[in-house]
């Protein structure tokens, strides 16, 4: 992979507290950071379930190294969020590679 491939604008987030308006505790994505991506996308694959078309969408997405990244935490590509369901860092590799998945209802 040369890094010049990585051309993809991403942001990581995760799960955090936050106050609401009447002081209770409410869960809030906060920005992790930002990073340059290789975007990789698969085959969207469609399914019926309880008489509802869902479409989902698999996306691998190679970052330089960062161990701080894990499967709790979120990419959001395009405007789109997706929950990341693994996180590969080779020893001594020099990147990241996340895959994660979107279902939308259609």
């Amino acid at each position: 992979m040369q890094v010049g491939q990585m051309n993809d604008r991403i942001e990581i987030e995760e799960l955090t507290e936050g106050i609401d308006p009447s002081g209770g505790r409410t869960p809030t994505w906060a920005l992790y950071g930002k990073r340059w991506a290789f975007a990789q996308f698969s085959t969207a694959t469609e399914a019926f379930r309880l008489g509802q078309q869902a479409v989902e969408q698999i996306v691998k997405f190679k970052i330089h190294r960062d161990t701080g990244v894990t499967e709790s935490m979120r990419v959001v590509f395009d405007s789109v969020a997706y929950s990341i369901t693994s996180v590969v860092s080779a020893p001594r590799g020099l990147f990241t590679e996340l895959t994660a998945i979107v279902k939308q209802k259609t």
